[in-house]
């Protein structure tokens, strides 16, 4: 398995409507791979949360039992363990989106590849890589925010700054695509770095960017009408129940079951099922970056080498 490191620019343009199709078709095809892929993953995750929720609670019963002596050190052990739990988090995230790579690329499907456990050189290289990309993301978009801020007059009209602040996003969302061929490289464990991934995308920035915009219009306008039809349901049935027999209308019933005692048996299934939903809405967007970058940096496997030079 190879990938096209002898030209400066990419291997193949991007097709817009192809983008499109492979953002979604993978996953309606391997679904139930992909279910299986996040079991682990998703478990972990949701431990992990009840770990650090017990270890928080501890920290604040600590603080209310002592009220007239302020502790820094128990407000700094707070953000060391937000910041633990967030980066074991990104990083038990980041396996399940390996795994998903590598059965995208080489067919790997092995569930106990999720584990914990299983973690390998790779994972570590996507989540150091990863890591790096944002930050260095978000400082230029610092440095973009305060050209942005310190640079417009007042006096301007306000579809004016409306436009440039679009602009600046815009193009921080090309920058940021543009380098982030690294993370599928980094799982296939190929040496591939991010002046490669530059030169692979040259001459495909607006498509890049046209494909992930409209991929995020449709994820949108899904999402706005799943959320519209989910109201007009509890409104429905707020009419036809109007009240429980004790006075209580059905969103007083809803707000104190999710509230009481009893809940709290349903709060790790519940968790888990949103851990689980997380991971497969964000398997198109990552679809439509492994078709751009297979598109764009020329990778073949073995079997499409061999049909070359057969």
């Amino acid at each position: 398995m190879t990938i096209d490191r002898d030209s400066n620019q990419a291997a193949a343009s991007i097709a817009i409507g192809e983008a499109l199709r492979e953002a979604f078709y993978p996953l309606f095809k391997n679904g139930k791979t992909a279910l299986k892929l996040t079991i682990f993953p998703a478990l972990a995750i949701t431990l992990l949360s009840v770990l650090s929720m017990y270890l928080s609670t501890e920290l604040i019963v600590s603080d209310l039992s002592n009220l007239g002596n302020f502790n820094p050190g128990s407000a700094l052990q707070q953000i060391a363990l937000s910041l633990a739990t967030m980066l074991i988090t990104l990083l038990i995230s980041l396996q399940f989106y390996v795994c998903w790579i590598r059965f995208r690329f080489k067919g790997e499907n092995d569930m106990r590849s999720g584990l914990i456990t299983s973690l390998q050189k790779r994972n570590w290289v996507v989540f150091g890589k990863l890591l790096l990309l944002v930050i260095a993301s978000y400082l230029v978009l610092g440095v973009f925010m305060l050209v942005f801020a310190f640079a417009l007059d007042n006096s301007l009209p306000e579809f004016i700054k409306v436009g440039l602040f679009l602009a600046i996003m815009a193009l921080y969302c090309i920058l940021l695509l543009r380098f982030s061929y690294v993370i599928p490289a980094a799982a296939l464990d190929e040496p591939y770095g991010f002046g490669d991934s530059w030169r692979h995308t040259r001459g495909q920035s607006l498509k890049l960017f046209g494909s992930f915009l409209l991929l995020s219009l449709i994820w949108f306008v899904a999402l706005f009408i799943l959320s519209l039809a989910f109201f007009l349901l509890a409104g429905i049935v707020s009419i036809f129940l109007p009240s429980l027999g004790n006075g209580e209308t059905f969103t007083q019933f809803l707000f104190i079951m999710m509230t009481s005692y009893r809940f709290l048996y349903l709060q790790l299934p519940l968790q888990f099922a949103f851990i689980v939903i997380s991971f497969l809405l964000f398997l198109p967007h990552l679809n439509m970056l492994l078709y751009c970058f297979r598109t764009n940096t020329g990778w073949a496997d073995d079997h499409e080498i061999a049909e070359r030079f057969s």
